[in-house]
C-alpha cells in the first residue's frame, strides 16, 4: 500500500471555515490521506466556533492574530508562522479557500518551499485591485502561485483562462458553501441538535416563534451604495480613499476637487451606469437577495 499523503488546509477565518468544512470532512474520509487543518488565527474565537459547529478538529494554532494589528504586521506574521510550521515537516499539497490574507501569505510560503497549493473558490473577479480591499489583489496574487485552481463557475474559469492560467490546472467545482449548507441540514435532523435550536428560538424570539412570520437578515460589511458602481463607468481607476472618521460621500467628492454636493454627484453615478457589468455584482448580490424575499408574494 502506498505512503499516506499529507494534505494541510491553511485557514484564517469563519467564512473560509464554512466553505472549507465540507472539504475537510471529504479529505478526513479518505484512508489514503492525512489531513491536518492549520488555523493561523486571522479570526480566532470565531473561526473555533465555526470548526466545532461542524465536527472538525484545528490541529495547528497558529494564533497569529494581536490587538490592533496592521495588514502589514499581521501579513509578516502570518509568513513567519506558516513558513516555521512548514519547514518542521512540509504537506504534500496544501489546500487555501476564498480571498483572505491567510490565502496570500500560505501561497507565498508555499511558492518558496516547492509545495503545491490548491486554491478553492478560484477566478474571482471584480475589475479593480482596490475593489473588494485587500481581497482582490490577494485572490490575483495568489492565482500566479497556486497549482491547482477549483473554481466555483464557469465565470469564474473564465477569468483565469483569460489571465492564461492552464486549462489542465482548472476545474470548475460549484461553491463549497452549497455543500456546507447540506452538512448543516444533515445535524439539524439531530433530535438533540434540534431540540437546541428550537429552545435557543424560543429564548431569543418567542415560545410561539414558529407561528410567525420569518424575517432574512442579510448584510455586506459597510459599503457606500456609490460603491456598488464600479469605479471605470466613472473613468477613475479607483474610488478614492477616504479617511477614517470622514463621511464616505463627501471624502470621495473632496478627493476628486469636485464641488458638487452628494445629490448631484449621485446623479452623476448613477448616469454612469448603463448596463449590469458597470455595477461591482459580489456588493449587490446581497441586495438583490434581500428584494427578492421582501416582494415574494405570500403562499397561499
Amino acid at each position: 500500500m502506498p505512503p499516506c499523503r499529507t494534505v494541510d488546509v491553511v485557514i484564517g477565518t469563519r467564512p473560509e471555515a464554512i466553505k472549507m468544512a465540507p472539504v475537510v470532512a471529504a479529505l478526513k474520509r479518505n484512508g489514503r490521506l492525512n489531513c491536518r487543518v492549520i488555523g493561523t488565527g486571522q479570526h480566532r474565537e470565531m473561526f473555533h466556533q465555526v470548526a466545532a459547529e461542524f465536527g472538525f478538529a484545528v490541529d495547528i494554532d497558529l494564533d497569529a492574530m494581536q490587538a490592533n494589528q496592521t495588514l502589514a504586521g499581521l501579513t509578516a506574521r502570518l509568513m513567519q508562522k506558516i513558513d516555521g510550521w512548514f519547514e518542521q515537516g512540509p504537506p504534500d499539497i496544501a489546500l487555501v479557500q476564498g480571498d483572505t490574507t491567510t490565502v496570500l501569505v500560505a501561497s507565498l510560503a508555499c511558492f518558496y518551499r516547492r509545495i503545491p497549493i490548491g486554491h478553492v473558490e478560484a477566478g474571482l473577479r471584480t475589475g479593480s485591485i482596490r475593489t473588494p480591499f485587500p481581497e482582490e489583489l490577494n485572490r490575483r496574487l495568489a492565482t500566479q502561485m497556486v497549482a491547482l485552481h477549483f473554481a466555483p463557475t464557469r465565470s469564474a474559469q473564465a477569468a483565469l483562462l483569460r489571465e492564461g492560467v492552464s486549462d489542465d490546472t482548472i476545474e470548475v467545482t460549484g461553491n463549497t458553501v452549497v455543500d456546507a449548507l447540506f452538512m448543516e441540514l444533515a445535524r439539524q435532523q439531530d433530535p438533540c441538535v434540534r431540540a437546541s435550536i428550537e429552545s435557543a428560538l424560543c429564548t431569543a424570539i418567542a415560545p410561539d416563534w414558529a407561528e410567525r412570520p420569518f424575517v432574512l437578515v442579510t448584510g455586506h460589511r459597510y459599503v457606500d451604495i456609490w460603491q456598488a458602481v464600479r469605479p471605470a463607468a466613472l473613468g477613475l481607476a479607483a474610488w478614492p480613499v477616504v479617511p477614517p472618521g470622514t463621511p464616505w460621500k463627501e471624502g470621495v467628492i473632496a478627493a476628486l476637487g469636485s464641488t458638487e454636493t452628494p445629490r448631484a454627484f449621485w446623479t452623476r453615478v448613477l448616469g454612469a451606469v448603463g448596463d449590469w457589468t458597470d455595477l461591482e455584482t459580489d456588493l449587490i448580490g446581497s441586495v438583490e437577495r434581500l428584494i427578492d424575499f421582501v416582494t415574494e408574494p405570500a403562499a397561499g
